[in-house]
């Protein structure tokens, strides 16, 4: 289970292209789970206090771009060389990602700067059932991540 470990420069690189690409991407796919969020119960799964539309936020899009960081950066850093299996990977980086959003809302209100907050959560800043949501984003990040490098590799470009 020996998987080539790219240079810090080719990963940083590699890192910077999925943050450009996939944050606007996975902001969208948010925008559109509290969308349904909505349609199935009644009312939105969360809001956010600081936009004037309740439902989405513009900057939430910086947070998608640290949540892709995290995914990449502990891939990179500490799964891919240990080759660490996708069925043990997948949960752990959710619970990541998972436990940031949630210190990111939490900052936020003490800042004065309050993000996200989960109706009727016992957590305020996300919802247990989140977690599930943040597997399929970790799954989706890296068939993104395997798709783009096999568009890459097609077109003859280094992959990373």
């Amino acid at each position: 289970m020996n998987a080539r470990i790219p240079s810090m420069p080719a990963f940083a690189r590699s890192l910077g292209f999925c943050v450009v690409c996939l944050s606007p991407l996975f902001w969208f796919m948010e925008l559109l789970q509290n969308q349904l969020y909505r349609l199935i119960l009644g009312h939105y799964g969360w809001s956010y206090p600081a936009s004037p539309y309740t439902s989405f936020y513009f900057p939430s899009v910086f947070l998608w771009a640290g949540a892709i960081t995290i995914i990449g950066s502990l891939d990179h850093c500490v799964f891919v060389p240990r080759g660490t299996p996708q069925w043990r990977r997948v949960p752990l980086l959710a619970m990541a990602c998972f436990a940031a959003e949630w210190l990111v809302g939490l900052v936020g209100d003490l800042v004065h700067l309050p993000m996200q907050h989960w109706e009727h959560s016992p957590l305020v800043y996300i919802r247990p059932s989140a977690y599930w949501f943040w597997c399929l984003d970790v799954l989706l990040y890296d068939w993104l991540r395997r798709w783009m490098g096999a568009a890459r590799r097609a077109r003859g470009l280094p992959v990373v």
